[in-house]
C-alpha cells in the first residue's frame, strides 16, 4: 500500500483490475462501478472494495534495521526493542 499496486478483484462476472494508489490507508474504500449485484432494471450496482493492509511478520534482522532507518528518516518515534532473556544473560557473561 505504501508504494501502490494494481490488484485483481474477483467479481460476480469477470475479475477486474483495481489500481491501489501509493499511500493507501487501511479501511480505504474504492468503488468498481457496475461490478456489483444485478439490479431489477437489468443493470449492475457498484462493488465497494475495502483496502486491507497486511503487516509483514517474521522479518530478518536486516529488514528490521532497514525499517528502523526508514522510520528515523521520517522522524517517527520507535519504541526500543526488548532484549530476550538469553541475550541479557550473554551480555552479563561477556
Amino acid at each position: 500500500a505504501a508504494l501502490g499496486d494494481e490488484i485483481e478483484i474477483p467479481t460476480l462476472g469477470d475479475p477486474q483490475r483495481l489500481a491501489v494508489p501509493a499511500g493507501s490507508q487501511p479501511g480505504t474504500v474504492k468503488i468498481l462501478r457496475g461490478a456489483g449485484m444485478p439490479d431489477h432494471r437489468g443493470g449492475r450496482g457498484d462493488l465497494h472494495v475495502r483496502i486491507d493492509v497486511q503487516v509483514p511478520t517474521g522479518l530478518t534482522a536486516e529488514q528490521r534495521k532497514t525499517l528502523r532507518e526508514f522510520a528515523n528518516q521520517r522522524g517517527e518515534r520507535i519504541l526500543p526493542q526488548r532484549k530476550k532473556i538469553a541475550d541479557k544473560v550473554k551480555e552479563l557473561l561477556q
